[in-house]
């Protein structure tokens, strides 16, 4: 009708156009638009229509001209932002892509497809979570159709979590029962019915179809279900259908690792790089890999040369952040990184969340302060920001503003024992004992078993010199806990702090029979000790050891006053005993090849090593692994390692003076005098301080 009264009408011929390109029928769109150019020749929407057509027709680059043209024309247009994002998508300009996407999203916020194609941008880009943060608005308002659903089961399964990948592929069922998302749904919901024609339905469908979703579907069953050997043959139908894309050698990298095949996996994560160099995913999983093998220069050097060429991606931003505050102990430079993921991705309050958390974590509580201002100021009712801004006004002593923060936390979460504990935590440090007792209760009132809610009114309790009360609310927690020795625990703390050690001794008594009784066992055994004698509390040990041969904390206890003692051969003995019981202790393992070590005795190196894979970058392991190398006299390596030990904890004296007495070991006075100076340079006082002045007289 519109044609039939006014046949050079742009706007009714362009919705013709549009129709044709869904059908597909280029040559049509291509005739019609023919017309439409010598009508209007230089009219915004004949550019958009023919970049619309290059698009369609294949030539992205095409469409890219044509659009940077148009937009210096018509800006924050919602179709041209969202036409020019999918001609970078297809031209695999991610960054770029992203830009247009968001910009779209910000424009029409309740569009479905601009959320759509932001997450799969972000799943592109390997950012996973990111996708599922842009998808959960249409997740939670249950207006999300199969490819949605789809994109944030494929996200699911990207991170790892293959249960939920799952759910999402059995989430489609209900909303497309024909197509072929719902068969694979409902082949999976055979799978978590315990029926195993689930996979034979799957491999069926996959053979089938030629989208890879079957076959994803059937990646992610059998990594939830341990079955390696049949995820890497579920992978190869991926790698069939996509053989020029990374995602399958991604996801045979990640089996290949839990396989602990960490060569091939790593050969897994390059082919995928060489189909797609900005894969994220597989350049973070072999960051990874390179810092488990003691590389971590290798990583960083990795994300840098990622991030030059997509520099605003956060994931790598987070990544390389967190990688130069270990290694480097500069707290500025990555606030700097985290900053420009912040202004990467301004509207995620989990990079906002990071942010602050950085600095509170390095004491810089300031910085923290006005970074949670900021994040709120962009997410006002964002609970954990909220909570994030309350501690860092506490850990600042802005005690009045942190209760005000909290008091607002508490009316966004009427249903959470969390802020009430907030609030408990800021009434205490203003010694207002009333106040915190009030919140510790409206805490409790909301979760009753809460064990710290609980300990914290037995404290009070104890503070305030009224010993019956703490011995109810102790009493309260063995009734809440029944085989639990923690109430005992409790009972028998309150009665030494009111210098009652028998009724102590007989709380402690029972809660060491009861489920977690080895901390009550470590401390009758001290109550023994110090009320009795040392005889009495070493055989109270043995008994209790011969009657719970599996526990370890009293071990533990035990091994360290034998270190204390200097007795090196029991200390061996115990902690031999622990790593027995539980391999994959890493503080143990640590502690024992410490005293190897010290000892001069075999496999203090091996037993470091695997302390280490047990517990990554930690400064204590590294310092432990450089003293046992430097005792095999392995010098050059002795002193790398102690260096990164000295990176990650340089406020440590204890590691800066065994870096310096590992130099004096290999003859270079120099360096070991500049690490000498540098702990002198520390005002406070600290137990080595004396053998650090000793060691310098002698150079």
């Amino acid at each position: 009708m519109a044609l039939s009264l006014q046949p050079d009408n742009i706007y009714a011929i362009s919705r013709i156009i549009g129709i044709m390109l869904a059908e597909n029928n280029i040559a049509g769109a291509k005739e019609e638009f023919a017309a439409i150019q010598k009508m209007h020749p230089l009219h915004p929407q004949t550019r958009f229509l023919q970049a619309s057509i290059a698009l369609a027709n294949g030539k992205p680059a095409n469409a890219r001209e044509l659009l940077t043209q148009l937009m210096s024309q018509v800006r924050d247009n919602p179709m041209v932002l969202q036409l020019a994002g999918a001609a970078e998508l297809q031209l695999n300009s991610l960054t770029q892509a992203e830009t247009y996407f968001s910009k779209y999203l910000s424009l029409a916020p309740t569009s479905i497809q601009a959320r759509q194609m932001l997450a799969l941008v972000r799943l592109r880009r390997g950012d996973p979570n990111g996708a599922l943060q842009t998808l959960r608005p249409l997740l939670d308002a249950g207006s999300a159709d199969s490819e949605i659903l789809a994109l944030a089961a494929q996200a699911h399964l990207a991170i790892g979590n293959y249960r939920d990948a799952e759910a999402f592929f059995i989430r489609i069922l209900r909303v497309n029962p024909d197509d072929v998302k719902t068969q694979i749904s409902l082949a999976l919901s055979h799978l978590n019915n315990s029926d195993k024609a689930g996979f034979d339905e799957l491999q069926q469908i996959a053979a089938k179809d030629k989208s890879t979703l079957a076959d994803l579907a059937l990646v992610s069953a059998r990594l939830r279900l341990g079955d390696l050997e049949g995820a890497l043959l579920a992978v190869e139908g991926v790698e069939r259908k996509m053989p020029d894309k990374p995602l399958p050698f991604e996801l045979r990298g990640r089996v290949q690792l839990l396989r602990h095949e960490s060569g091939l996996a790593r050969q897994s994560f390059v082919k995928a790089l060489t189909l797609d160099s900005v894969y994220f995913p597989s350049v973070t999983a072999l960051a990874q890999l390179d810092i488990s093998e003691r590389q971590p220069d290798a990583a960083r050097k990795r994300y840098e040369s990622f991030l030059k060429s997509d520099p605003t991606n956060v994931g790598a931003l987070v990544a390389l952040a967190g990688l130069r505050a270990k290694m480097d102990g500069n707290a500025n430079d990555a606030a700097e990184l985290l900053g420009r993921a912040v202004d990467s991705s301004p509207n995620d309050p989990a990079v906002r969340l990071l942010q602050i958390e950085h600095w509170l974590f390095r004491g810089h509580v300031k910085q923290a302060v006005e970074a949670a201002q900021v994040a709120l100021a962009a997410n006002p009712n964002d609970v954990l920001l909220l909570d994030a801004l309350g501690r860092a006004q506490m850990a600042n002593n802005l005690l009045s503003q942190a209760l005000v923060t909290f008091g607002k936390l508490v009316s966004l979460q009427p249903a959470s024992a969390i802020p009430q504990m907030r609030l408990a935590s800021a009434y205490i440090q203003l010694k207002n004992s009333d106040a915190a007792e009030r919140a510790l209760r409206r805490a409790l009132e909301v979760q009753p078993d809460l064990l710290e809610a609980q300990q914290g009114l037995i404290a009070l309790a104890v503070q305030a010199e009224q010993p019956k009360k703490a011995l109810q609310y102790a009493q309260r927690v063995q009734r809440l806990r029944p085989k639990d020795s923690i109430g005992f625990i409790l009972e028998g703390d309150v009665s030494l702090a009111m210098n009652d050690p028998t009724a102590a001794a007989s709380a402690f008594q029972v809660g060491a029979r009861l489920s977690g009784g080895g901390v009550a066992a470590v401390r009758l055994y001290n109550l023994l000790k110090v009320k009795k004698s040392k005889s009495d509390a070493d055989h109270f040990s043995a008994d209790w050891l011969k009657q719970y041969p599996k526990d370890v904390r009293l071990r533990f206890f035990l091994a360290e006053e034998a270190v204390r003692d200097n007795n090196w051969a029991l200390a061996e003995r115990y902690y031999k005993e622990i790593v027995s019981l539980e391999s994959g202790n890493a503080k143990a393992s640590n502690d024992l090849a410490w005293i190897l070590a010290k000892l001069n005795k075999p496999g203090a190196v091996a037993l470091a090593e695997r302390a280490l894979v047990l517990s990554p970058d930690n400064p204590i392991g590294l310092d432990t692994l450089a003293f046992a190398l430097a005792g095999e006299n392995k010098l050059a390596r002795a002193i790398e390692v102690s260096k990164s030990a000295v990176r990650l904890a340089p406020d440590v004296p204890l590691a800066r003076l065994n870096l310096a007495k590992i130099y004096l070991q290999a003859q270079d006075k120099k360096n070991a005098k500049a690490e000498l100076d540098e702990l002198v340079k520390i005002s406070k006082q600290y137990p080595e301080r004396q053998e650090v002045m000793d060691l310098l007289r002698t150079l």
